[in-house]
């Protein structure tokens, strides 16, 4: 089937927003009209059923408040039971296909959420991509027909060519930064949402030990505290929201006989492409021989410590006692106290005598 001139001109600028990734909600705004919808979600799943992209059209929003209003009881309805289809080779779906007349009439999301937003029934074109599944459902008030699928099959073929596309390019602009930073002697490597590295720079393979590797793909560290400091990392760029800015705590590496390393996220704002490509993070390495022992804005950098917290750890770590700190900075006991346990919280340390090696190593 060939495409409507309409849908052809909407397909047309999704093609344009490989290079031009801000106007990608403008093109999905005019395919959502041209394939006779109200708006669209555009979003892909991982083999888990996880979300790994997702954007919206404009026209959305409502749909969007709704969800987030409805946060406590709102689930996704549809992922469980379209995935398997798009696994199968789905190249498009209606509600239909997935729903009994009686339980959208019936449920409470599409009462409470999907019908306010005029989002009620929706036709969807499917496609994989890497093993993900990907769906872009364009909804409306009214059913669409199984004569409307033509087109959602058609677009499919196309979306997949634009998302193979964007990863691309996205991959090429990664491995430049990669290799900018490697040019400035910067350790980095890239990780995908699921914390698979997926490529690594010169400077980061100097710093690999038998203490700090890689293994299967993923970051190994030898000391069992280091390695929950990497994986609290890892959990915070898995859950962070496709889009969100992502903010992680400092992951802290100790090696045998070596300097300890400092992995952190680079401050890089969310590109509209990496909503369709699968967000990737750049993770940077730093080795600890440069790092000022025992400074408060080092120990809050690397540790994640409030002023309050980072002062007392600065003064252990300088050989003062609890009591003694207490009295310099006219702070009863029990504040110390509670000040303590909270970092060693956040050092992974249970004890005083550990918590100043750890800073002795900084």
């Amino acid at each position: 089937m060939t495409l409507s001139p309409a849908v052809e001109r909407a397909v047309d600028l999704c093609y344009e927003a490989i290079l031009l990734p801000q106007t990608w909600t403008g093109a999905l705004d005019h395919l959502a009209s041209a394939l006779g919808g109200n708006g669209c979600n555009f979003l892909a799943h991982d083999r888990a059923d996880r979300v790994v992209a997702f954007m919206h059209s404009t026209q959305m929003g409502r749909w969007q408040e709704l969800w987030a209003q409805n946060s406590d009881w709102a689930t996704d309805l549809c992922s469980p039971r379209g995935a398997p289809r798009v696994r199968a080779g789905a190249r498009s779906l209606l509600q239909s296909d997935l729903f009994a007349e009686d339980e959208v009439r019936l449920s409470r999301f599409h009462r409470e959420i999907a019908g306010p937003a005029d989002c009620l029934h929706w036709a969807s074109a499917s496609f994989l991509v890497d093993g993900d599944a990907w769906c872009m459902p364009v909804f409306r008030p009214l059913p669409f027909t199984r004569a409307d699928t033509g087109q959602f099959a058609e677009v499919s073929l196309h979306l997949q060519r634009i998302i193979r596309m964007s990863r691309a390019a996205v991959g090429a602009r990664d491995e430049s930064e990669l290799m900018a930073l490697d040019r400035f002697g910067r350790a980095a490597m890239l990780v995908d949402r699921g914390g698979r590295v997926s490529r690594i720079n010169r400077a980061a393979e100097a710093l690999m030990s038998e203490d700090f590797r890689l293994r299967g793909g993923r970051l190994f560290a030898a000391d069992r505290q280091s390695q929950d400091r990497i994986d609290a990392l890892l959990h915070c760029i898995r859950a962070t929201a496709p889009g969100a800015f992502l903010t992680a705590p400092i992951a802290l590496v100790s090696r045998d006989g070596l300097p300890w390393l400092a992995i952190d996220t680079l401050p890089l704002g969310r590109r509209y492409e990496e909503n369709f490509t699968g967000e990737r993070v750049i993770l940077a390495i730093s080795d600890l021989t440069e790092a000022k022992a025992g400074t408060e804005a080092t120990l809050r950098s690397i540790f994640g410590l409030t002023p309050a917290e980072a002062r007392l750890a600065a003064a252990l770590s300088r050989g003062k006692s609890l009591g003694q700190a207490a009295h310099d900075f006219g702070v009863g006991s029990v504040t110390m106290r509670s000040h303590l346990k909270s970092i060693f919280a956040k050092t992974g340390t249970g004890r005083q005598a550990e918590l100043v090696a750890v800073l002795a190593r900084i």
